[in-house]
């Protein structure tokens, strides 16, 4: 087993010979499933999603019927099937009317999802097909390619163990898809929902808390072990974005009364406090992130847009600093804070990208000078090198203007960030010298 990213995996798809059937093996809710659609999706080809878990093993075989004095069996529903096969098995049959569940096309991917929740004797059927690419004398056309998803873990999940001899026949993936691929999926617009893939909201919690992207193993044991508890995982983050997004719209279109993001006691929803016995507000959004990401990052969720959200972002760096904003900036630098950092590095890198792409206007060079200067070195050189790739035109303007205390260049804080610490040490003591 290979250990992969989303790129990774999409490559192996992409490349491999039909005939190599892929495994890819992940903790739930990591985009396996939607990975293996992409990649049809790309090459303008039919992903059938068939389920083992939910079949049984006559499910497997399709119905009987007489031809030429013979007993055979019709492909089933899920099978590929060729327009031209389709054309045979009627004249055969006898058949007027279409007997395949669309015109599936000569390639393909069947996608048998769920192979280690499908009971054995399902197993056992599917093995000759991605041993021998047959199933019951039907023969899997030549451009179609068999994957395969499984929850691998066996104890966190309710499976059934696959044998050695049905391993053999698969690549088997180790799905890792990184931290970095979510974010830039996440940031993508989406011609259908005409928004991000996430909610804003959730992108930001995340760059500044993201341990919370994924549960660990010890949270999914424990969450198992209590009973009906959900964690934190890719898949419900998606969900609980597509609730916000629709609640913010409403609000936005007067449908509902208050702002579902705002920071303000009021709410939607109107419970009663259980001492008082009076009518208490409830953030509507908090409540429902319980029921997507768990009990843990539900209170980190909450506390953050509470506290948190919006309070620093990248159009109040770039357009509104203060001494205030400076000082809750050097509040974070000093807590040693380096992921929350980290993330206004990026949401200050997107702004840039898509509010300020030809030239600053009013204090925006020097109030992101000021921001540089916060920072620590590392960072600034990780802003710096990310922003020269993506506008190298604007930063090089920038670099050069002298806009903090009107006598020393940007550029003397990049290079500063640069250098070698020791070699500056010399540098400085050399300058020092020199003005002596």
């Amino acid at each position: 087993m290979v250990s992969m990213n989303i790129t990774q995996t999409q490559y192996c798809l992409d490349t491999f010979p039909n005939n190599i059937s892929i495994l890819i093996v992940g903790d739930h809710g990591l985009g396996k499933s939607q990975t293996v659609i992409q990649h049809a999706e790309k090459h303008k080809r039919p992903c059938i999603d068939f389920r083992l878990s939910q079949v049984e093993a006559s499910d497997l075989i399709g119905m009987p019927y007489i031809a030429n004095g013979r007993s055979n069996n019709a492909k089933p529903w899920w099978f590929p099937m060729r327009e031209e096969d389709e054309l045979t098995l009627k004249q055969v049959i006898g058949h007027t009317s279409a007997v395949a569940s669309g015109a599936y096309g000569d390639e393909g991917v069947l996608f048998l999802d769920e192979l280690n929740r499908a009971p054995r004797d399902v197993q056992q059927a599917v093995f000759e097909l991605i041993h021998d690419r047959r199933l019951h004398g039907h023969k899997l056309p030549d451009g179609w390619r068999v994957v395969s998803a499984i929850n691998g873990d066996s104890d966190i999940y309710t499976t059934t163990k696959m044998e050695p001899a049905m391993l053999s026949r698969f690549f088997v993936i180790e799905f890792k898809p990184t931290y970095e691929e979510w974010l830039r999926w996440a940031d993508e617009y989406n011609p259908v929902t005409k928004h991000p893939n996430i909610h804003p909201v959730i992108t930001e919690f995340i760059r500044k808390n993201d341990m919370f992207l994924d549960a660990t193993k010890e949270e999914m044991e424990s969450a198992k072990l209590a009973g009906i508890q959900k964690v934190n995982d890719r898949r419900s983050w998606h969900k609980f974005s597509e609730v916000i997004t629709k609640s913010v719209d409403d609000f936005e279109a007067s449908k509902l009364p208050v702002d579902p993001l705002s920071k303000k006691p009021k709410a939607i929803m109107i419970t009663e406090d259980p001492l008082s016995k009076q009518p208490k507000a409830v953030n509507w959004m908090f409540q429902l992130a319980g029921g997507f990401v768990g009990p843990t990052a539900q209170a980190k969720f909450k506390d953050f847009l509470e506290t948190d959200y919006q309070a620093l972002d990248a159009n109040i760096i770039i357009n509104k600093m203060t001494d205030e904003i400076a000082e809750k900036l050097e509040i974070i630098v000093e807590a040693g804070r380096i992921p929350e950092l980290a993330a206004y590095n990026d949401l200050v890198l997107d702004y840039l990208e898509k509010n300020v792409p030809k030239d600053f206007q009013g204090n925006q060079a020097r109030n992101l000078a000021r921001y540089i200067q916060i920072v620590p070195h590392e960072l600034r050189s990780d802003i710096w090198t990310k922003w020269n790739k993506t506008n190298k035109a604007l930063s090089e303007k920038w670099y050069h203007l002298s806009s903090l205390d009107g006598t020393t260049k940007n550029c003397k804080l990049i290079l500063d960030a640069l250098v070698n610490p020791d070699a500056k040490k010399k540098m400085d003591a050399q300058a020092a010298v020199s003005r002596a």
